[in-house]
């Protein structure tokens, strides 16, 4: 009994430890895996998101300090939004959110908390598949020449 007691313990840090991404104070791609399942059946929904000319901010201001913007907008928005989950999907510039509030206004205060550090965002629904949800973003992107 003490040993299953010591693998659940062990298994339960693992998860938690691949779940948090500390660098941005937001949830991984794993725990996204993982919860979402869960979430979806609790009613959540959610929202993608992809900062634009996240490349072109990086040469502009440097790897450290765009990641101290994004992360700003991050903790800016999770603030405010108690109860939803912020996912890091990719890179520092894929995100996703899981919300049960209204999503046109979520994602308008996504996009406030991204524009207060001088970055834009495109965002789209997640359709239950990241790869074609991400693959949307990108052709939004392209067609509005961000």
């Amino acid at each position: 009994m003490l040993l299953l007691t010591l693998l659940i313990t062990l298994q339960a840090i693992v998860i938690a430890y691949m779940a948090w991404d500390r660098s941005y104070g937001c949830f991984t791609r794993a725990a996204f895996n993982l919860l979402y399942p869960i979430l979806k059946g609790l009613g959540y929904r959610f929202i993608a998101f992809d900062v634009n000319d996240f490349k072109g901010h990086n040469t502009a201001h440097g790897h450290e300090k765009v990641n101290a913007m994004v992360r700003r907008s991050i903790r800016a928005f999770t603030f405010r939004r108690f109860g939803d989950f912020m996912f890091r999907i990719y890179s520092g510039d894929e995100g996703l959110v899981a919300t049960k509030a209204n999503t046109a206004l979520v994602m308008n205060r996504l996009n406030a908390a991204f524009q207060a550090e001088g970055m834009s965002i495109t965002i789209w629904e997640y359709t239950g598949d990241l790869d074609t949800t991400m693959t949307r973003i990108i052709q939004i992107k392209k067609s509005n020449q961000v």
